[in-house]
């Protein structure tokens, strides 16, 4: 069947070898498709002995086709076939043709009919690109909009801003991404989702809740693909202690260590979470043979310095630079390439590999940004006999000596502790002026924040300041009186944005509108969602 041509766009890209820009497109593609398609948890290259292969090219007739690949798609969820496969093979420089199979006769979870994709090259000094697009006519209507109007424009966008040159760090390099999917859909099935529903944190359940049935779940496997079996692991920093739980509920001894108490360790029962403030200087955590550093901050250059000296393995997933005695500080600079993060994994990676363990990387599944992570393994040799010199001569680099711990009561950060009577003077003060503007719009008018600023004292910005934030969070935080957005303040438009009140909800707070605005407030009680 003759293949036709779907979609096709003109892309200037930077001057490079077109034929590699190529080749590193089809390799995203093939590889990563699930970062476009959510349908999938990841994508597995078949093996050349893999009977699969053999099966998927049999079926699909392809014995006369050089070079194919077989990739297997791996579904989130069991909607969709776990035996989905897609053959591709280059049949030209810049042609590259695939057809899909399915071996179980249930739903492809990509792309389900056979597709090409092409790239044209067009000579001119900005060497722009064409990429064509070719897919079967016969394709269902759905997967060829979904190819046309959203893969598609992916694709455009990553031939646009593909960097040749450096490495890419593969996701879940050191787990198997079939054995990850299963053990995450069935910490998530079976724990997450109700441990979301009866979420008592301020924290996003759906993110963290998730994020740390990911982590346990990659744990779980890499523990299992590496024969490790800890005995006892310790989570040091363990925050909210999801994570301990998760993994204790899979039958692995372990505990969690933070300096603060939190409302939802009642809910774990059976888990081994404890309030301890840790001076990682001194202490030694007997029993652990493995340790877990997840965001730990501060603690992040200390869990391998306290691995050491356990003599064991960790698992460190870096977020907040710290080094061991304050934040961390870029000291390279700025145009060598890495970024403030990048700097500082290379930082954690020299600390791990001077303290003699053989440190692999990867780059974890999760909803972050911050999602690369080492695990550091005791050779077979072990570790350095003389490994307290080794710490000593690391922390001897640093100026300061003296390890400072988070405080055990967490200090709220958000500028919402300002005291009641600033709050109404500057409140006040920032209301009247923006009136004053313009006398003819019951808003005012708008104004620039540094404009907005030059109507505080020099003490009271100071006040802010020690409330953890600066006029801006201030003026947020009044949400009904003030909306900031552009770099600009301006009087909110209430007549609009104030028909927000919840059936059968008390209303306690004081409508600022019906008390200070000459011509009071815009809605009627019943509707405006504070007190009239």
């Amino acid at each position: 069947m003759e293949l036709h041509l779907l979609v096709a766009e003109r892309v200037p890209v930077p001057k490079s070898d077109p034929r590699s820009r190529f080749q590193k497109l089809i390799e995203l593609w093939r590889d990563h498709s699930n970062a476009i398609n959510r349908r999938l948890c990841g994508v597995k290259l078949l093996k050349a002995d893999d009977k699969s292969l053999a099966e998927v090219v049999d079926v699909l007739r392809l014995h006369t086709v050089h070079d194919v690949e077989v990739r297997q798609f791996v579904p989130k969820t069991d909607l969709f076939s776990s035996e989905a496969f897609e053959a591709s093979a280059f049949t030209d420089k810049f042609r590259v043709d695939f057809w899909p199979c399915v071996l179980d006769g249930k739903q492809h979870p990509h792309v389900s009919f056979r597709y090409r994709l092409v790239m044209d090259v067009i000579s001119s000094d900005d060497d722009t690109i064409i990429c064509e697009l070719q897919v079967f006519a016969d394709g269902g209507e759905r997967e060829v909009t979904w190819m046309r109007d959203f893969a598609f424009t992916s694709l455009l966008r990553w031939l646009k801003n593909i960097r040749l040159e450096g490495t890419v760090i593969e996701t879940h390099r050191l787990v198997g991404i079939s054995e990850f999917s299963r053990t995450y859909r069935h910490l998530k099935e079976n724990f997450g989702r109700q441990i979301a529903s009866k979420w008592r944190e301020r924290t996003d359940p759906r993110k963290f809740v998730f994020e740390d049935c990911a982590i346990a779940a990659y744990l779980i496997e890499l523990w299992r693909i590496r024969r490790l079996n800890p005995r006892y692991f310790c989570d040091i920093g363990c925050g909210n202690g999801l994570l301990v739980h998760l993994l204790c509920t899979q039958k692995f001894s372990g505990c969690g260590i933070d300096v603060r108490r939190r409302k939802i360790w009642d809910d774990f029962t059976g888990a081994d979470l404890r309030e301890r403030s840790l001076n990682p200087e001194e202490d030694v955590l007997d029993g652990a043979d493995f340790l877990i550093g997840n965001h730990s901050d501060e603690l992040t250059p200390w869990i391998p310095v306290l691995a050491a000296r356990s003599r064991c393995g960790f698992f460190l997933l870096p977020c907040c630079p710290f080094d061991f005695y304050g934040r961390y500080v870029k000291k390279t600079k700025a145009n060598d390439g890495n970024s403030c993060y990048g700097s500082y994994l290379l930082y954690i990676r020299s600390i791990c590999e001077r303290l003699g363990y053989e440190v692999e990387e990867d780059r974890l599944k999760i909803p972050s940004t911050k999602r690369r992570c080492f695990i550091g393994l005791v050779p077979g040799g072990g570790l350095p006999s003389n490994i307290e010199e080794v710490i000593k001569e690391l922390l001897s680099e640093r100026k300061s000596n003296t390890f400072v711990a988070r405080p055990k009561v967490e200090r709220v950060r958000n500028c919402s502790q300002v005291p009641t009577d600033l709050r109404q003077q500057l409140t006040f003060r920032i209301f009247s002026y923006l009136l004053s503007i313009d006398t003819n719009q019951s808003r005012g008018g708008v104004l620039p924040l540094p404009k907005a600023a030059d109507l505080l004292s020099a003490t009271e910005k100071e006040q802010l300041k020690d409330s953890h934030g600066g006029l801006q969070t201030f003026l947020k935080n009044q949400h009904q009186v003030f909306k900031v957005a552009g770099g600009s303040v301006s009087i909110r438009d209430w007549a609009t944005e104030g028909m927000r009140r919840v059936d059968g909800k008390t209303k306690i707070a004081a409508c600022w509108f019906k008390l200070y605005h000459p011509d009071g407030c815009p809605l009627s009680n019943e509707l405006c969602s504070f007190a009239h």
